[in-house]
């Protein structure tokens, strides 16, 4: 199952492309969804289709004042080049919002 991870206006979705009906069920587990809500916003699913969903395993921060991304990151438990990543971004700023 290929995931990627995209931002779109500051929303973090998932891309899953359907292989198969196993598929489907890993991603209804994985994603805390049904069948029929997937079905009914992605009509007349098949092999190689992509489907969008909201990526609720993702938290999000605001940064602080004199806060450092060493400190997030370690908060957080992740990679600096992670958070920077996953954000698209080079720099903090106060009060940005980041998705980890």
């Amino acid at each position: 199952m290929e995931e990627i991870t995209i931002l779109n206006n500051f929303l973090p979705f998932q891309v899953l492309e359907i292989d198969n009906e196993k598929n489907i069920n890993e991603i209804i587990k994985k994603w805390k969804t049904s069948k029929a809500q997937i079905i009914y916003n992605n009509e007349n699913l098949k092999k190689g289709d992509k489907i969008v969903l909201k990526n609720l395993n993702l938290k999000t921060h605001i940064v602080k004042p004199m806060e450092t991304l060493d400190e997030i990151a370690k908060k957080y438990n992740v990679s600096k080049e992670e958070i920077l990543e996953k954000n698209k971004i080079s720099q903090l700023f106060i009060g940005q919002q980041l998705f980890i």
